[in-house]
């Protein structure tokens, strides 16, 4: 039978993600609580999905929830119902303490594997939104593994303070720190060396870059 596997993505930062193979014939129910498993979210908030473009806006939202009666039993309406294309995107809003949003792209259509329950997490990366200061730090070590003299970048400052960081917790651009500290070290080591030359009309020529020759200096 067929399997898909979606990335859901913490919107923030797409390096954050979990990755849940799932039945096509598992609902949205299903893949929900995978979500709020592996993220370690709150159960006690206000969730939808919705039908996704390329830009990451809400097209059509899904109704995940509304149900049929047949034989007795209810049933919702399956995953493979809005699966329109080989790399189908969602959105995931989870809405309670936090606001979060998910990004979900469908990466992989494989094959089920015997003795496997689905829907399954087959890869973490990154922290939980729920814990700020865990993404704060996940982001900030993937920037200066991606270049150390840079920092943190722009994007990343602007995420950071989207999840409140402010204040004490501010973000300051590395790039800038050390670009400072620099001048400053450079400043001061010209002082001392102009404070060791004499006082004098020679300290004078070669401060302002005036021309001498050996002679002219003894």
């Amino acid at each position: 039978m067929a399997l898909y596997k979606f990335r859901v993505m913490y919107e923030e930062d797409d390096n954050i993600f979990r990755d849940i193979e799932i039945k096509p014939t598992q609902t949205f129910m299903d893949l929900e609580q995978a979500i709020i498993k592996a993220w370690g979210l709150p159960a006690d908030a206000t969730t939808s999905f919705y039908e996704s473009n390329d830009r990451a806006q809400k097209v059509k939202e899904i109704p995940f929830r509304k149900s049929v009666k047949k034989d007795g039993k209810e049933l919702f309406p399956a995953l493979v119902l809005f699966i329109n294309n080989p790399h189908q995107k969602f959105l995931y809003l989870h809405e309670g303490k936090q606001d979060l949003i998910f990004y979900i792209e469908l990466v992989q259509i494989g094959v089920e594997k015997s003795g496997t329950e689905y829907p399954a997490v087959t890869k973490t990366n990154g922290p939980s939104p729920v814990k700020k200061e865990e993404v704060y730090k996940h982001i900030k070590a993937h920037a200066v593994e991606t270049d150390e003299t840079e920092g943190i970048d722009e994007d990343d400052q602007e995420r950071m303070k989207d999840m409140g960081f402010e204040g004490d917790d501010a973000i300051v651009n590395d790039a800038d720190d050390v670009e400072e500290k620099q001048e400053t070290e450079q400043q001061e080591q010209e002082e001392e060396e102009e404070n060791e030359q004499p006082d004098d009309e020679i300290g004078d020529m070669f401060s302002s870059g005036q021309d001498g020759d050996e002679d002219d200096r003894y």
